[in-house]
């Protein structure tokens, strides 16, 4: 199963003027819902480049349901309407596999190394006002962000 936490992670945009680009520093809430996948989130995107949120997620798998809560830290950089973000760290502190725990487990390491193992997630903004914005991920997962 592949476990990749989609757009949420690579949110947002703050005010911007009716031609400017947006810009992605602020502190977003963020969901992404589809037939697979649950996620709601938080993400702060700073002005150096980095950004850390955490994440609340199902995801259900051909073979197995996967549950999660963690954070993560990570480097993004905004290519005009594409956000890319690239996980430095991630620290789950939950997992639940068809409801049966796996923490302190070899497999919440290897749910931990297989995020970072993903690369750079882009995504594109497709819609945006001053307060929110809705992201596609390149898998076509939509999320919709607002700022708090």
């Amino acid at each position: 199963m592949r476990v990749t936490l989609p757009a949420f992670t690579l949110l947002a945009l703050a005010p911007f003027g009716a031609f400017a680009e947006p810009s992605m520093v602020g502190q977003w809430s963020c969901e992404n819902y589809s037939e697979t996948n649950q996620i709601m989130g938080t993400v702060a995107y700073y002005n150096n480049g980095t950004s850390e949120g955490g994440f609340d997620a199902t995801i259900v798998g051909s073979d197995a349901t996967v549950e999660l809560i963690g954070t993560y830290r990570a480097d993004w950089k905004q290519e005009k309407s594409l956000l890319v973000e690239t996980m430095t760290s991630v620290d789950v502190q939950d997992l639940l596999i068809n409801g049966q725990s796996y923490m302190d487990t070899p497999t919440e390491t290897e749910f931990e190394n297989a995020m970072l193992a993903e690369g750079a997630t882009t995504s594109q903004i497709i819609d945006s006002s001053e307060v929110m914005v809705v992201l596609q991920d390149t898998d076509g997962n939509i999320s919709s962000c607002s700022l708090f």
